[in-house]
């Protein structure tokens, strides 16, 4: 983790941001369209809205980034979707 923190040049930021990417991404493809509605705790978020949440630009928003907010635009309906939605919303922040 400690890679993550030592920002130095952009560079450094677009390495530790591709990894993250990577994650989000592997952990956003074992999610399939049944399970989208899938609570993780009865009452509380389902897998779609988390996978929105992470999707949506939220955290490059606070960045004061100016990549589009995902949550703008209609909730994607299937699990490739969300996946299309989040590798778009990454190259805009990359770039």
């Amino acid at each position: 983790m400690d890679e993550f923190l030592k920002y130095r040049q952009v560079d450094d930021l677009l390495k530790g941001w591709a990894v993250a990417v990577e994650g989000t991404l592997q952990v956003l493809q074992v999610v399939t369209n049944e399970k989208l509605g899938q609570s993780v705790l009865e009452g509380h978020s389902t897998l779609v809205r988390l996978a929105l949440v992470e999707t949506t630009g939220y955290f490059s928003h606070l960045a004061v980034l100016t990549a589009p907010m995902i949550g703008q635009e209609p909730v994607p309906a299937t699990a490739g979707e969300i996946i299309a939605a989040y590798e778009k919303a990454a190259e805009v922040v990359k770039e």
